[in-house]
């Protein structure tokens, strides 16, 4: 009998080694700043079906779009009167149009060691900043959240037009959590060894009121959450509907790194430059913010930091100036942020900086920069490289992409680098490598 109950023990201590608690450490805090993708809808019924202990493989979900999502402290708002000290997501620049028109959207969250929830929305309207808090809050989750527990809290909330009684909005409901699951999932981002998984049921009414008339609309919803120690956001999060036995998905979101994705809302960052190659302290790079559809608020990005912003303009501007101080490749990146809405895009190594002394030969060879650090350009396009020599006489390989030729996988030193234009002519230069 003893030992039956030292392996009982010995397997409910297992069993309690592959689960975790998710607590207030891992709900959204101020600055938190997450990329999330949204994939392409498949069918997931086999995966959502896995309960218990489990492994989910949703490394074939194909990502077609991607947002970033900013949370802020109410001080970095203008509502800290009405939710002092908590957490804002901006949920939109502007909701309505006329007399019925919002600006400067926020829902307004708590974090505590039992629970997180959503207090209110902060709007703006005439600009007056205004707060609608709800009558009974939704609590998003209790926490600690632990494996097979199951939660159903009710939430009331009204959002009325702040001029006599002519609109208002009424949502009224239960939000029902289940940990139906606990083991590891991975994603097209990776793989998560420990992770609980979140069944939310939302059974709802959604009334709109005039002095007229009330309309109400069911709002019935089930959302599937696999939330993973150190994230503040679900790693993956399915929603859709279910019937019976039956899970359709609808929507397929899921935290990840940067893709060259556009954005899935509407604004699409973009930008160009005057020139990809210039000199230490001398030329000047015009950055032009193409956005579209338009540039909105402007942050831009550039690595390393050895950089200045000149003629007045600054990370913020539309289009900034900016002079490099050292020699070497940078990468540029640009985020655009109109309301909640925001987009950025990376073009890496785009700028190739040589130095201002005599040694630049690229006048005369057409090389640029020269010394380089195993990337240089052909200042002229109609010539492309035949071979690259060292000094030894062997060829080394290269790489070129258009005017930019890239050498970083040899050593220091000088190469003949051989020329030719497509009129079958032949020139030659020689090129100083320093890494």
């Amino acid at each position: 009998m003893r030992y039956l109950i030292t392996c009982l023990c010995i397997l409910f201590s297992l069993n309690l080694l592959g689960q975790i608690s998710i607590t207030k450490s891992e709900m959204p805090s101020a600055n938190d700043t997450i990329r999330i993708s949204q994939a392409r809808v498949i069918d997931v019924g086999t995966e959502i079906a896995k309960k218990g202990s489990n492994s989910w493989n949703f490394s074939d979900l194909t990502p077609t779009s991607q947002d970033l999502t900013s949370y802020k402290s109410s001080f970095q708002t203008p509502y800290a009167f009405y939710f002092f000290n908590k957490v804002g997501l901006k949920t939109a620049d502007s909701l309505g149009i006329g007399i019925a028109q919002f600006k400067n959207l926020y829902t307004f969250y708590t974090s505590t060691n039992a629970v997180y929830k959503a207090e209110g929305l902060g709007y703006s309207y005439s600009g007056i900043p205004l707060a609608a808090n709800y009558i009974d809050d939704d609590e998003i989750y209790n926490l600690p959240l632990n494996y097979e527990d199951s939660t159903t809290n009710t939430f009331d909330f009204k959002f009325a037009l702040p001029i006599g009684n002519l609109f208002s909005v009424k949502q009224t409901g239960t939000r029902t959590n289940e940990v139906d699951g606990y083991g590891s999932i991975t994603t097209p981002y990776k793989t998560y060894p420990n992770a609980l998984r979140v069944k939310t049921t939302i059974k709802g009414l959604d009334s709109f009121i005039t002095q007229f008339v009330s309309l109400g609309f069911p709002r019935n919803q089930v959302i599937y959450k696999w939330l993973s120690k150190g994230e503040k956001v679900p790693v993956l999060e399915i929603i859709g509907n279910e019937v019976g036995s039956r899970f359709t998905a609808t929507q397929i979101n899921f935290r990840d790194q940067y893709r060259k994705l556009s954005s899935s809302r509407f604004l699409k960052s973009n930008f160009s430059v005057n020139s990809t190659a210039g000199q230490v302290d001398v030329d000047t790079f015009s950055f032009t913010n193409l956005t579209t559809p338009i540039a909105g608020n402007s942050t831009w990005s550039i690595s390393p930091n050895t950089f200045q912003f000149v003629n007045g303009s600054n990370a913020n501007s539309g289009n900034p100036q900016v002079i490099f101080g050292k020699t070497g490749t940078y990468s540029v990146s640009l985020t655009s942020a109109i309301g909640p809405t925001s987009d950025d895009t990376t073009a890496t190594d785009l700028i190739t900086i040589g130095t201002n002394g005599q040694q630049d030969i690229s006048a005369s060879q057409g090389l640029f920069p020269n010394p380089n650090r195993g990337v240089f350009y052909l200042t002229n396009g109609l010539w492309t490289v035949l071979k690259v020599v060292g000094t030894n006489g062997q060829e080394v390989a290269f790489k070129q992409d258009g005017k930019k030729v890239d050498l970083k996988n040899i050593s220091n030193g000088s190469y003949v680098v051989m020329m030719l234009n497509s009129a079958g002519h032949m020139k030659s230069g020689m090129i100083y490598i320093n890494k």
